[in-house]
């Protein structure tokens, strides 16, 4: 049996610097197998190969750059740290601060969340109306209502008394005003909000990470308590961000695999909390620094507030690659 990897993620720029340091001279080698090919070539070929060797890395680079040179890039950097790398996939809430605090780069395992806000903001603009739209056809399929209506159409064409006919149609039309009781199971169902709270919401989104991509990998040991959040540049995605939705929705059912830097741990201690900076004071002559200081410790205050989960401890990652793993028979 062996595992071969299918990439998700690769950022390239982080990939590029921590091999070029990892295995020195791999830059050298690019070139000298690209000269060396190039031997065949045109005179333009020829021109190259007495170009300064800054010059041979930049072209060599240009055409090697491929998903190939990164998957086997990756692969062999990742082989050659493994005694280095952090596996966080067992940790919980008990330990997880003394493991992430001591790594320089960890590795998660686990089912993954997709959080794509450029999503999420068109999303909030029509949530309402898709509440609505479910609920309605959850009362298509509602054999209660089909029942009473019935039920009550056969009333009418039995009653010959105008009053009593005029109150069942009227009952009919009460029935089936299918707006207003989509809209009460909406509610009922947690797809409806109030229109304020939405705009406010995408506020925030816009303020606090506009246009962000991420990806949290929930450990199966963990139970939810802690997970590792990939903060992603989208350049680096191997498949769009359409693409990737269509493919696994918004959670996926199998394991992915992100390794990476972490930025922030929650609850560190020895963090002084940005809120704090709001109610400091001083005796000293204010200068022109104190309102800007103040404000800025506000933002900080609030960035904590949109980083921060009252649900699960959040690990920041700075991911190199996410990927997952195929096991296929090497006979």
């Amino acid at each position: 049996m062996r595992i071969i990897r299918d990439f998700l993620y690769v950022d390239r720029d982080k990939l590029y610097s921590i091999y070029s340091q990892v295995f020195e001279g791999v830059v050298d080698q690019i070139v000298s197998s690209y000269v060396a090919e190039a031997h065949t070539s045109t005179a333009q070929n020829s021109a190259l190969r007495q170009a300064k060797i800054e010059e041979q890395v930049a072209e060599a680079t240009t055409r090697t750059e491929n998903r190939s040179l990164y998957d086997f890039m990756y692969n062999s950097l990742e082989n050659k740290l493994a005694s280095s790398l952090s596996d966080l996939s067992s940790v919980d809430a008990t330990n997880y601060h003394d493991q992430v605090s001591h790594s320089a780069l960890v590795k998660a395992r686990g089912r993954a969340e997709i959080e794509d806000f450029d999503r999420f903001d068109a999303i909030a603009d029509k949530f309402n109306d898709l509440g609505t739209l479910v609920a309605y056809g959850i009362l298509q399929k509602d054999q209660k209502v089909q029942d009473t209506l019935a039920a009550i159409d056969q009333d009418i064409k039995n009653t010959k008394d105008r009053n009593k006919r005029a109150r069942l149609e009227a009952q009919v039309r009460s029935t089936t005003d299918l707006k207003r009781k989509a809209r009460e199971i909406a509610r009922a169902k947690n797809l409806s909000y109030d229109e304020e709270q939405l705009a406010l919401l995408r506020m925030v989104a816009t303020l606090f990470n506009a246009g962000g991509y991420e990806v949290t990998i929930l450990p199966p040991s963990g139970k939810g308590e802690v997970v590792f959040r990939g903060i992603l540049d989208k350049r680096h995605l191997r498949a769009s961000p359409d693409m990737i939705r269509a493919l696994y929705g918004g959670a996926t059912t199998s394991e992915w695999t992100m390794v990476g830097q972490v930025t922030h741990i929650p609850g560190s201690p020895g963090a002084v909390p940005s809120t704090k900076l709001l109610t400091s004071s001083s005796s000293e002559e204010p200068s022109m620094r104190d309102p800007f200081r103040k404000l800025l410790g506000a933002m900080r205050a609030f960035e904590e507030m949109f980083m921060k989960s009252k649900e699960r401890h959040e690990v920041l990652v700075s991911p190199i690659a996410i990927y997952r793993d195929i096991k296929i028979n090497d006979t």
